[in-house]
């Protein structure tokens, strides 16, 4: 893995799955839940993007995307992988 993949896989990515996104970081699940989304718990998580769902909800990406990064940042109880 060079630095930049290293890098980017720390980050929180529109590419994202959603299933891994709440594995990885359980603490932006509020977040979703804030924003009335039913992704958590959702049978398309593992298979859907986050930028999938921003698109279906019609979400800023660079705004949803900073409230997740903040509330993983608040948390860092996130599994290393």
């Amino acid at each position: 893995m060079n630095r930049e993949s290293e890098v980017n896989s720390n980050r929180i990515a529109a590419d994202n799955r959603l299933s891994d996104l709440f594995t990885r970081w359980p603490a932006t699940i509020p977040i979703f839940i804030q924003h009335r989304m039913i992704c958590v718990g959702c049978c398309m998580a593992p298979f859907d993007t986050l930028q999938e769902a921003m698109v279906n909800y019609r979400l800023n990406a660079a705004q949803f995307i900073a409230e997740l990064e903040a509330a993983a940042a608040a948390n860092p109880a996130h599994l290393a992988q």
